[in-house]
């Protein structure tokens, strides 16, 4: 049996990051979930996570911040980062930052799996 790859969903509103975890769960993902991005920081820097889903908009720590503050201490962290406020601009600076994907709000999960 393989092991399910764990995830950890970041995101300021805790609905998002319910509806994330309920649904990786359902994909068969063993999710982890926090809605603050410098306690998520800190959990990434005692844990494994195959897979970091951020948003890009919150408050204390933004999104691009904490994508690269994880590249600094796990250069081959998987991030994706995921935003109602999307750009093209942004999108590519997070891409060249290190991000896998850029994922545009509303979704489905589907374009996480």
């Amino acid at each position: 049996m393989s092991q399910k790859p764990s995830v950890l969903v970041i995101d300021d509103d805790v609905s998002v990051v319910s509806w994330l975890v309920d649904s990786l769960q359902e994909e068969g993902c063993d999710p982890t979930g926090e809605s603050n991005a410098k306690r998520a920081l800190e959990l990434l820097r005692t844990t494994h996570f195959d897979v970091v889903v951020s948003d890009v908009e919150m408050p204390g720590l933004r999104g691009m911040d904490l994508l690269k503050e994880i590249k600094r201490f796990r250069p081959k962290q998987i991030v994706i980062l995921v935003t109602a406020f999307g750009s093209i601009d942004l999108a590519v600076a997070a891409v060249r930052a290190g991000a896998v994907d850029f994922i545009a709000k509303p979704f489905h999960i589907e374009n996480l799996t």
